[in-house]
């Protein structure tokens, strides 16, 4: 056979293409070249013509024979000269068979029954692809993780799958013996078609067990899809629960929140913002967008007004981009000594906040403090005695003016870290060396001790300096030196100093020996 299908291809390919197909008008035989069905057998015709359409022939016919035939080729094997294949149905009650065929680049695919002899109809062929249809869409109804059921036009149960059925023999509604199954929701509480519903059945011992339910028009018949809704119903309580804690918790914050979702329109606000802004309530229920609540700010004069308005538009658009990086925060003055420290911080899905925080109050005390400070200060540099603080670690923190005079310097101007070391440098210069001064160091270096030290140390020009050292709270010291003998001469300064260099090095001489 496959020689004379070789002679005939080889002088008149189409005549050879036709006799094959004469030779079994009565199969179901489909004829491809490359990818285009080029011939078929009547029976094979009508076959194809029921099939769903395709970017190809070929892609057409095995994308609707693959779910029934597994493992079929792709148009890849036209290439194969000689390629013979033969594919079994995929459910056991189908008996046919799929036989591909390669010959001098034509494809024949034909449908046969198991038994060679016995080819089957396109009536035949018809049925067991619905039996095999059939057992598809059943078991796939049956291994469904929701309830499927269908009621009659009487609104009797007339089919249920599995999972409704074990449903029911769980609420004890049912069981596996009577048919058609008791329905487990009242059928008047049921959707109609197409809406959705979420019931509950109730058990006389227990809790409600609720269930989401869709509703399709199928013929004269109705059918229901019922999925559980516990997880669902928890994950909205909860949710619900969180929300109220938060608009709780943000109904007793004195900070100002406005939250804009990822549209940029208004989704939540606290009371806090209505005391702060003085905005009306209506406007801020009408989910204004962030523009707009910008707008009506500048309206209310809530924030500085611009000169350059276009210049103002494009702040505000910074000013939503530095609020989605988490960058924004700025301090607003207003009219009437009203300050708002004004925060933007991301929020998931897109979303932004920004904090309204009235800082009016807290700058004014800060001012005051300041200024307080200022007046102390300068009492401190109206007084004679020359003082100067230093810290618990013996940084020093403070002079006044006396004291910057006295020892002719400016530690608060300079940028080097002075502390007692650096400041008992300066007073050893500048003073006639003795064990006054010694004493003055030791007993300023002293830590943890309260006792207060006074004595009296000579300067290079004559003067006697009244010195005290006294503990303050917090571990800080306060030096103090109040100059009250007269100057002398220049000349008589050099002999202290030589006098005192002499006398310091004979004592370092003593002690080495």
């Amino acid at each position: 056979m496959a020689l004379i299908i070789w002679a005939r291809l080889s002088r008149d390919p189409d005549q050879g293409r036709r006799s094959m197909l004469v030779e079994s008008q009565m199969k179901t035989v489909f004829l491809f070249d490359g990818i285009d069905l080029i011939d078929c057998t009547p029976p094979a015709r009508r076959i194809f013509e029921e099939l769903p359409p395709g970017k190809s022939d070929f892609e057409r016919f095995s994308r609707s024979f693959g779910t029934r035939y597994p493992g079929l080729p792709d148009h890849s094997a036209l290439e194969q000269e000689g390629f013979h294949a033969e594919f079994a149905a995929r459910h056991a009650e189908d008996p046919s068979h799929l036989i591909f065929d390669v010959w001098g680049g034509y494809m024949r695919v034909t449908l046969t029954d198991h038994d060679p002899s016995a080819e089957y109809g396109v009536d035949d062929i018809s049925l067991a692809h619905q039996g095999a249809e059939l057992s598809t869409l059943r078991g796939v109804a049956n291994e469904a993780p929701y309830l499927i059921w269908q009621t009659a036009a009487h609104g009797g149960i007339d089919w249920a799958n599995e999972a409704y059925l074990q449903q029911g023999q769980r609420l004890g509604v049912t069981d596996s013996i009577t048919w058609p199954p008791l329905p487990i929701f009242e059928p008047e509480d049921l959707p109609t078609p197409p809406e959705r519903k979420r019931l509950a059945f109730k058990p006389e011992v227990g809790e409600p067990v609720w269930f989401d339910i869709a509703a399709a028009e199928h013929g004269d018949a109705t059918l229901f899809f019922a999925t559980p809704a516990e997880a669902v119903m928890r994950a909205e309580a909860t949710q619900k629960d969180f929300v109220q804690t938060l608009t709780k918790t943000f109904a007793h914050l004195s900070i100002g929140l406005a939250i804009f979702d990822k549209k940029r329109q208004l989704a939540l606000f606290n009371p806090a913002l209505l005391d702060i802004m003085q905005l009306p309530i209506d406007f801020l229920s009408q989910r204004p967008t962030l523009q707009r609540f910008m707008d009506r700010l500048r309206e209310e004069k809530l924030m500085a007004e611009p000169k350059d308005y276009q210049a103002w538009r494009k702040q505000m658009s910074q000013l939503e981009a530095q609020a989605q990086s988490g960058t924004y925060c700025e301090t607003w003055p207003l009219p009437g000594g009203l300050t708002l420290r004004v925060t933007g911080r991301p929020h998931p899905d897109g979303a932004i906040a920004f904090l309204f925080e009235d800082i009016s109050a807290e700058l004014a005390l800060t001012r005051r403090f300041h200024s307080q400070i200022a007046i102390g200060r300068e009492v401190v540099d109206t007084m004679d005695e020359a003082v100067a603080v230093f810290s618990e670690l013996g940084s020093l923190t403070f002079t006044n003016q006396a004291y910057r005079t006295l020892w002719d310097c400016d530690p608060e101007s300079s940028v080097m870290d002075h502390n007692l070391p650096h400041a008992a440098a300066i007073w050893r210069d500048k003073a006639a060396p003795g064990p006054e001064l010694d004493a003055l160091i030791a007993a300023g270096q002293r830590r943890g001790h309260s006792g207060d030290w006074t004595g009296t140390a000579e300067m290079m020009d004559g003067r006697t300096l009244l010195c005290r050292v006294t503990r303050l709270s917090g571990g800080s010291v306060l030096v103090g030196f109040k100059a009250s003998a007269p100057l002398v001469s220049v000349a008589e300064q050099l002999a202290r100093r030589r006098r005192g260099t002499s006398d310091k090095l004979r004592h370092d001489l003593a002690e080495a020996s």
